[in-house]
């Protein structure tokens, strides 16, 4: 997988999906994959490999101009059945719009007329309705009308009862009163009868009282008790006036009390004799009257009254029988009268249950009505909308009878390894590593070995005299040599080891974690050079063992004796500084003493020169890179490209939605500028070099909003043309073209196309090229 673009339409790849040939709905191939045999074995960016897959490139490319032909024929044929059969469904489906359009006419016609039925029958139904109310209506004020005499008579004959009943009651009620008023008279004359007697004997006896007290001479204050032993009647009497007894009463009281007693009679008779003996006399003639009174009021107790109690109670009789004869009378007007009413109620009914059927009938046209205009607008849609589908699809198949004969012949999209950008720039990434890994291992290896022989030299030169104590000893010259030799060796043996497992597992890591931020890779995978390591590892011990034996070779030529002593320092000679006396007299003895060391000792001074001199160069070069790429960053990305963002459409978005996408980006806050060009990547080349290139379609005045577009020397500015294109430097250079030449760039499609150049401008990160609306179309 990638994170750039292909040449295959321009378009991004992120990922790769695997589906099984059952979702694809074409019965053509179309993609082919091509592995050969022989290409297993070569290395995908090396020369051989791109020179056999330019072979078989081409071999395809032959095959591709005949089957180019054969495919365009059976696709014309093919196409050209299949706008038969797109012609004939069109002529079917004009006859289906016509069949839908009759159909459609008539049941509209049958509706309107089913309407119109409707609506007569709810207008017919509305005249019986309103006939019916004034029948019911007429009826109910007839009804309401003998309701009303019928009961004015009824009541008025329940007055004439009412009446009579009154009289009857008022009658029994002075009957009753007279009753008990006869009753009361009879009562009291009976009591008056039965007291008279007692009042006459008690007359009789106050007289003769009277007359016995004169007689005998009877004070007032002789008890009462003496008077009782003459005569018994007074003994009578005196018990009737003292119940409680007379003991201890007189005479006087017993005059007193007997005075009262005659009071209290003549009030209740209402005597008015001036004596006792005309009163005596008077109650004998009320004691006749009453007695005669007596039987007058027991006469008409027996008789008067019954008589008139008769008279009443059948005039009550006869009275609740016309009251009972009312009532039915009444029962039977009320019965007729809810009858009538029932009638009249039902009627009612019939009327409320036919308007609620009328009305349900006008919801119904209602409904049929909005139906109807529904089903004529949802049908004059359908119908307009098949007239569109077919004045479309008649449209589409005179397009499609124009494509076919406009039909040109396929053309095979043939992509190697070259076509992928991706692969590409993985591969110039490479080649840029090997070259660096050419140069940088060079420098890396003459400073490695310069201290190698230094260090090896002053190592024998500083055990000059244990040498010489060796030789003395009985070792030979050989074995002296072999000592060195095996530490040289030895040590340069360790430090391969060492270098290689810390080289091997270090730098591809951090090599392979930079590439990640451009690349998507697999995991790593290590391979260690074997080849490589021991030709190194030859290459040091030889040059390790010819410095140490030529060392050692020098100092073991002397005899241990002389061995034994210091070495003698090589005369010193006239150094050209004392030449120039200038100079040399300003010199203090140090510095004196290391210029003429420095010319003593010429090999340990080429030795630091050498080494202080290479390293100094790759800091030198690491610095200078560093300097260069981010003074480069800076002039291409804040002096050249103007803009600071990008926003990429996608590739079916109108020029509406880039418009509003263009005003609201404008205007958010911050953004003081956007503008819309075309922009995609690929590939132009010449007929040696190919390139991935970025190219930019605009407008002068777009351009100069994006790019600041000017040489690299002097920064002349360079004005779009519709000429020509505007390439970056570099790419001219990797092109080996000038301004005026052509070149062959890649549209967005994949094909090929010659333009001119017309400038050349300064870019410094990828390639561009920048051409003008007119000029691509």
């Amino acid at each position: 997988m990638s994170k750039e673009t292909s040449t295959l339409d321009n378009l991004p790849i992120n990922s790769y999906l695997y589906i099984p040939s059952t979702a694809f709905d074409s019965s053509n191939y179309l993609e082919v994959n091509i592995l050969t045999d022989d290409g297993k074995g070569l290395s995908s960016f090396s020369d051989s490999y791109e020179t056999y897959i330019a072979n078989v490139k081409k071999k395809i490319e032959e095959l591709a101009k005949t089957q180019e032909k054969a495919t365009a024929l059976k696709i014309k044929e093919d196409a050209m059945h299949e706008y038969n059969d797109g012609m004939q469904k069109y002529i079917d489906g004009t006859k289906q719009y016509q069949d839908a359009l009759d159909a459609y006419q008539k049941e509209i016609a049958d509706a309107q007329q089913k309407l119109s039925e409707s609506r007569a029958d709810v207008a017919a139904g509305e005249v019986e309705i309103a006939n019916a109310k004034d029948k019911l209506v007429s009826a109910q004020n007839a009804l309401n009308t003998e309701k009303l005499n019928r009961q004015a008579e009824i009541d008025h004959q329940h007055e004439i009862i009412n009446l009579n009943r009154a009289t009857l009651e008022s009658s029994q009620q002075t009957l009753n009163d007279q009753k008990s008023t006869l009753e009361q008279n009879e009562h009291d004359l009976t009591i008056a009868l039965t007291a008279i007697p007692d009042a006459i004997t008690l007359y009789q006896t106050e007289i003769q009282f009277r007359q016995g007290i004169a007689h005998y001479g009877i004070s007032p204050t002789t008890p009462v008790s003496l008077l009782t032993m003459f005569r018994a009647d007074l003994r009578e009497l005196c018990d009737a006036i003292f119940p409680e007894g007379y003991t201890g009463k007189t005479i006087g009281d017993l005059q007193s009390a007997l005075d009262d007693h005659l009071q209290q009679i003549d009030q209740n008779f209402s005597l008015t004799a001036p004596t006792k003996e005309d009163r005596l006399l008077e109650l004998q003639n009320l004691q006749t009257q009453y007695t005669n009174d007596l039987a007058t009021v027991q006469n008409a107790l027996t008789v008067t009254i019954p008589a008139s109690q008769q008279q009443i109670t059948d005039g009550l009789a006869a009275v609740d029988q016309g009251q009972q004869q009312l009532n039915q009378g009444q029962s039977t007007l009320n019965q007729k009268i809810a009858d009538g009413q029932a009638e009249i109620d039902v009627g009612w009914q019939a009327v409320y249950t036919n308007e609620n059927k009328l009305a349900d009938a006008r919801v119904q046209i209602a409904d049929g009505e909005a139906q109807l205009n529904t089903a004529i607008t949802e049908g004059a849609k359908k119908l307009n909308d098949a007239l569109e589908e077919l004045n479309l699809s008649k449209a589409k198949l005179a397009d499609a009878k124009k494509k076919i004969d406009d039909l040109a012949e396929g053309k095979w999209t043939i992509l190697d390894r070259k076509s992928h950008y991706a692969s590409v720039t993985f591969k110039n990434t490479i080649h840029q590593m090997e070259a660096i890994s050419r140069v940088f291992p060079v420098f890396f290896i003459l400073v490695a070995a310069l201290v190698c022989l230094t260090t090896m030299t002053r190592l024998v030169e500083e055990q000059r005299n244990e040498i010489g104590t060796l030789r003395a000893l009985g070792y030979t010259r050989w074995q002296c040599t072999s000592k060195y030799l095996f530490y040289a060796i030895s040590a340069t043996l360790i430090g391969i080891v060492v270098g290689s497992i810390l080289g091997l597992s270090s730098f591809p890591l951090i090599i392979y974690h930079a590439w990640r931020m451009m690349y998507i890779l697999p995991s790593i995978r290590f391979v260690v050079p074997l080849g490589l390591i021991g030709f190194t590892a030859m290459l040091f011990i030889f040059a390790m063992g010819v410095a140490t034996w030529f060392a050692c070779k020098a100092d073991t030529q002397d005899v241990p004796s002389q061995l034994m002593r210091p070495k003698a320092p090589p005369m010193g000679k006239k150094t050209f500084l004392e030449n120039i006396p200038f100079i040399w007299n300003h010199l203090g003895f140090t510095d004196k003493v290391t210029t003429r060391n420095l010319f003593r000792y010429k090999k340990r001074f080429f030795m630091t020169i050498i080494g202080v001199a290479g390293c100094t160069a790759l800091m030198l070069i690491g610095f200078g890179i560093r300097d260069s790429i981010s003074n480069m960053v800076d002039i291409n990305f804040k002096e050249i490209i103007q803009y600071d963002g990008m926003v990429s459409f996608e590739d079916d978005a109108s020029e509406q939605v880039k418009a509003e996408a263009l005003k609201e980006i404008q205007s958010t806050e911050n953004v003081t500028d956007a503008h819309i060009g075309f922009v995609y990547t690929t590939k132009t080349y010449d007929d040696k070099v190919d390139e991935t290139a970025s190219v930019h379609v605009f407008d002068q005045e777009g351009i100069n909003r994006e790019f600041n577009l000017r040489t690299r020397i002097g920064h002349k500015p360079i004005s779009l043309t519709d000429d020509g294109v505007i390439i970056n430097e570099k790419l001219a250079e990797n092109l080996g073209v000038h301004i005026g030449d052509k070149i062959t760039i890649e549209d967005v499609e994949g094909n090929p196309h010659e333009v001119n150049i017309t400038g050349i401008t300064e870019m410094y990160v990828n390639h561009f090229v920048s051409m003008s609306r007119k000029y691509y179309e």
